[in-house]
């Protein structure tokens, strides 16, 4: 940040944001002589400063460019490296991508499906690299859709399942960053970072002394294979690739989006595929049936009358306070 000089109040500060790729050096360098007015003091901050960090009733000024322009900005900037201002040299990562795209329509061309050949790199450089990173979100919105209990509780009773007091996302592994980010500005949701990993991210709203989740997992989807991978699931075994899930992923994509939520192609089917022919019926969990993973896929075992009541009976006994979310 620059200091303008002189005393001022508060409602006279004029904040000039430096979005990247959008002639904000070519501003600063005209109006960095002039930064105290009779009507303003400016501020100019870095990069890093985004709307929301700006004291509420501070006056802010920001240009914008159109998102191709910019993002065929950023790419020539890097595959020259930066020159002729700077020169910031290729990391081991930056210079396979610039091998791979000689232009920034060929990268971006790799972008449209998941089954082009450099699809999984050209994807994992607009999410990691400098210059990329921030234009992704002007094309790329979070791929989600309902998965495990939630999407079961709204395909059988077009309503969450009674009792149950979390909500079950998968997300796109590809789209963390963006997940993180836009989560972190909800205010009322804490990351529990007691129970997320790599593969696996859980927020926690209290109120009024009731805890309700939010859980994201995090599917790997590469082009070579034609099923998802949810490493996390209900074991939480990440490490381990034989207790990771496999979805086909014909009944998952295309991905319906039905306003309220976003759904998997085929939601009974999938239902089926995770809670057996009789998903259907409504089941206790871990009282009625456990869940275990064979040859990476869902295998319910159905307890036994006895075994059901004797695992009531010890629920009974460890009273739980549940919220149902609508």
């Amino acid at each position: 940040m620059k200091k303008s000089s002189g005393k001022i109040k508060n409602d006279n500060i004029a904040n000039f944001l430096h979005i990247g790729k959008t002639g904000g050096s070519a501003i600063i360098s005209a109006i960095k002589s002039s930064l105290s007015t009779e009507r303003y003091n400016i501020k100019i901050w870095d990069h890093d400063v985004k709307l929301p960090d700006i004291p509420k009733g501070e006056k802010v000024f920001f240009f914008l460019r159109d998102p191709t322009s910019r993002f065929v900005s950023g790419f020539y900037s890097r595959q020259r490296k930066g020159q002729p201002r700077y020169n910031n040299e290729w990391s081991k990562f930056e210079k396979e991508v610039f091998m791979t795209f000689s232009t920034p329509n060929e990268l971006a061309i790799s972008l449209l499906d998941n089954t082009m050949p450099n699809y999984d790199l050209a994807v994992t450089a607009m999410n990691d690299m400098v210059h990329f990173s921030s234009y992704y979100s002007w094309f790329k919105n979070i791929e989600y859709f309902i998965f495990y209990g939630t999407l079961l509780g709204i395909t059988r009773d077009n309503n969450i399942i009674e009792g149950d007091d979390d909500v079950d996302f998968m997300v796109d592994y590809n789209s963390k960053k963006l997940l993180l980010k836009k989560m972190t500005q909800l205010k009322t949701f804490k990351l529990n970072k007691k129970v997320s990993n790599n593969y696996f991210i859980q927020y926690v709203k209290i109120k009024n002394g009731i805890k309700t989740f939010v859980d994201f997992y995090l599917y790997l989807n590469n082009s070579k294979n034609n099923y998802i991978i949810d490493k996390h699931n209900w074991l939480g075994n990440i490490n381990d690739n034989r207790f990771s899930l496999h979805f086909p992923k014909k009944i998952i994509f295309p991905i319906i989006k039905d306003g309220q939520f976003n759904f998997p192609q085929k939601p009974q089917v999938t239902c089926q595929y995770i809670y057996g022919k009789t998903w259907s019926v409504p089941l206790k969990k871990n009282i009625n049936y456990r869940a275990e993973i064979v040859n990476n896929k869902p295998f319910l075992v159905r307890r036994s009358y006895l075994g059901s009541i004797t695992r009531r009976i010890k629920e009974i006994l460890n009273i739980v306070s549940y919220k149902k979310i609508v």
